[in-house]
């Protein structure tokens, strides 16, 4: 992975692992906030934060004016982590998942209702590139790029199984991924809870939903982007599908041209 760079903040099937996160607020919407609910700054502390403008980092804290300039009355108390938000200051918090899924329930230890998550991360894009955006939530979502609405769910729902996606925010529509131009982007989660599970997982895709490769994920504005691949891309086209395997397959075999990345042409991390 020196030769290509790290594929750090990526699931296998290329959803986000690596995030920022806080809360939980205190929402009254249970799980189908109306959209305008939804829509509200759940964090802003009325005068110089707020949730399009604001860049965390792990640590940072906001000093919210519930019940004024934001739509939160509280932080939740959180008794399975009691040294989440020290002091009861809503704070930052890295949180990186090993899977495909961010378990709400986990970061905050334990089965909480009537409450919103944020959840932030960076893209550092080398290039121009068209993708979707594939999504699921328990249960509310919306999704904001760069300050503006790309995506609004207000529905009851889990967060079903391993890799599934239920919406799907389409470049066909949304011109923001049309292209999702190089450079640098910020890219903000909020989610809804009612009663029961709580989390979300999203990644980018191509049009047929395969995984897409834009760039590199961070949890910090102010760190370089850099190389980067996507690992089992081992064609080097940005998306994930069998003509990776024909390609490896070739170049093992059949006198095949090597991969332009060897570290993406290993699906399973053993660097063999």
């Amino acid at each position: 992975s020196a030769t290509c760079g790290l594929p750090e903040g990526y699931s296998p099937q290329g959803f986000i692992t690596d995030w920022l996160l806080l809360g939980p607020y205190a929402q009254a919407g249970g799980a189908e906030p109306p959209a305008a609910e939804i829509q509200r700054d759940y964090l802003t502390d009325g005068a110089s934060i707020n949730e399009i403008d604001a860049e965390p980092e792990a640590g940072d804290t906001v000093n919210t004016d519930y019940g004024g300039a934001a739509a939160s009355t509280g932080l939740v108390a959180t008794p399975g982590r009691p040294g989440l938000n020290p002091g009861g200051v809503p704070t930052w918090t890295l949180h990186q998942d090993p899977d495909d899924t961010i378990d709400f329930q986990d970061y905050y230890g334990g089965d909480l209702d009537d409450l919103m998550m944020y959840a932030v991360v960076y893209l550092d894009v080398p290039e121009d590139i068209v993708v979707d955006i594939g999504l699921a939530s328990d249960d509310s979502i919306q999704v904001l790029l760069d300050g503006t609405e790309i995506h609004l769910n207000s529905i009851a729902r889990g967060v079903n199984t391993s890799n599934q996606v239920d919406d799907i925010v389409s470049s066909t529509i949304v011109p923001e991924l049309n292209p999702l131009t190089a450079g640098k982007h910020k890219l903000v989660v909020k989610v809804f809870e009612g009663v029961q599970g709580n989390g979300f997982r999203l990644r980018f895709q191509d049009a047929v939903g395969a995984p897409a490769l834009v760039g590199k994920v961070s949890t910090s504005p102010l760190e370089g982007g850099g190389p980067t691949f996507f690992r089992a891309d081992a064609n080097g086209d940005k998306t994930v599908n069998i003509t990776d395997g024909i390609f490896v397959l070739n170049f093992l075999f059949l006198g095949g041209p090597p991969p332009p990345c060897k570290a993406a042409a290993d699906p399973n991390d053993d660097n063999q």
